[in-house]
């Protein structure tokens, strides 16, 4: 089967489906192009190469196992970050504690306006 038997049976499938024998247009009227089919070019002398990560990028680490300098360099700077980011969170639930605090005194006094005010009215 030829690529013109082929695209005219898929032309007589759409039309089918979508009731329209206007081989050459979507139903609002634009019309649609056939894309040229391209095969890969290969030659026979061509061999893909894949280049994978070498040893210390894959582990960190030489073959004889000492740690490369970029993986002693990213392990302090995780390090260093978990510090900083354990000090920030720890600063912050006190200053939450605080406001916390703060906020149950102000509502016990809110309170304890609103009761004023009532027994003031009589209620």
């Amino acid at each position: 089967m030829t690529s013109a038997e082929s695209s005219n049976g898929a032309d007589r499938h759409w039309a089918e489906r979508h009731g329209s024998d206007n081989h050459g247009a979507y139903q609002d009227g634009a019309e649609y192009i056939d894309a040229e089919v391209v095969e890969p070019a290969t030659s026979p002398d061509f061999t893909p190469t894949v280049h994978g990560p070498t040893v210390e990028e894959a582990t960190g680490y030489s073959e004889s196992g000492v740690p490369t300098f970029d993986f002693v360099r990213d392990k302090i700077e995780h390090r260093t970050a978990t510090a900083d980011g354990r000090q920030v969170l720890a600063e912050a639930g006190h200053e939450a504690t605080e406001l916390d605090d703060a906020m149950a005194k102000r509502d016990e006094a809110a309170k304890s306006k609103l009761d004023e005010i009532r027994r003031s009215m009589g209620l």
